[in-house]
């Protein structure tokens, strides 16, 4: 090997030398590479995963809370409902006792008119009573006596 310019001394050291740096970079370096490489592969297959679960957390919080805003709004609309048919109600039952309260009114305005209409007709009946007396008086004081018989024996007749 001479011929060719090769020498063997130099390239068995060589050999030597290149399976020498190939067992120290393959233990050294490459096993720790390989073993990196393949916990981020794990890792990333692991994060992969845990995104896939929580895309399926995620969609059922997102049915859940659909749900919850559905029986939130069903039951505001029931109080709005309940509400308003509270308000009718009170309002009818404040119409009732307002007429109520009105027909009441109207009876002791036309019971106190009829007492106030009743106690001037007594007292025109007591004026005017004392008034025809009196005036019957004044009459009769002008008339002689014997007219004054006739005149109340008349009324008498009559008044039986």
């Amino acid at each position: 090997m001479d011929k060719l310019g090769i020498d063997i001394k130099l390239l068995l050291s060589q050999i030597v030398n290149f399976l020498i740096l190939f067992f120290l970079l393959s233990k050294l370096l490459y096993k720790p590479l390989l073993k990196l490489l393949e916990d981020r592969k794990k890792a990333i297959v692991d994060m992969q995963h845990n995104v896939a679960l929580a895309k399926d957390d995620l969609a059922k919080m997102e049915e859940e809370r659909k749900k919850i805003i559905a029986g939130a709004k069903k039951t505001a609309d029931e109080m709005v409902k309940t509400g308003a048919q509270e308000a009718k109600d009170l309002q009818k039952e404040i119409l009732e006792k307002a007429r109520e309260t009105g027909a009441k009114l109207v009876r002791e305005t036309q019971e106190a008119n009829e007492r106030l209409k009743d106690k001037i007709s007594a007292d025109i009946e007591k004026r005017t009573g004392s008034m025809v007396v009196n005036l019957t008086k004044k009459m009769l004081s002008e008339i002689d006596e014997e007219t004054q018989h006739k005149i109340l024996s008349g009324m008498i007749k009559k008044l039986n």
